[in-house]
């Protein structure tokens, strides 16, 4: 997947972002949420709120990676398949 994103730090720019584009296949996305704040408490199904997916990012795609490895200590000794399927998934393809 490629994606136009603004690399480097552009804060003082930030009306006239210069974008790049890259490949960020196996890359974690940011976080995804609503565009406006929802009501609290509001049922995820019931949200009327349009969703809104960050860009990919190195910092969530190495928070995924160093969960999945520390998930993979703890599941090894009760489910060793899954915590197999979860080391694999832990290094992003960069």
């Amino acid at each position: 997947m490629r994606l136009d994103l603004p690399l480097g730090d552009q804060t003082a720019t930030l009306n006239g972002l210069r974008f790049t584009n890259v490949d960020a296949s196996g890359m974690a996305h940011h976080k995804m949420h609503d565009e406006t704040w929802t009501p609290v408490p509001t049922p995820p199904h019931l949200d009327p709120e349009k969703r809104v997916l960050s860009y990919p990012s190195t910092a969530a795609t190495l928070n995924l990676a160093a969960n999945a490895a520390q998930c993979a200590r703890i599941w090894a000794g009760i489910d060793a398949a899954f915590a197999a399927r979860l080391l694999e998934r832990r290094a992003p393809r960069l």
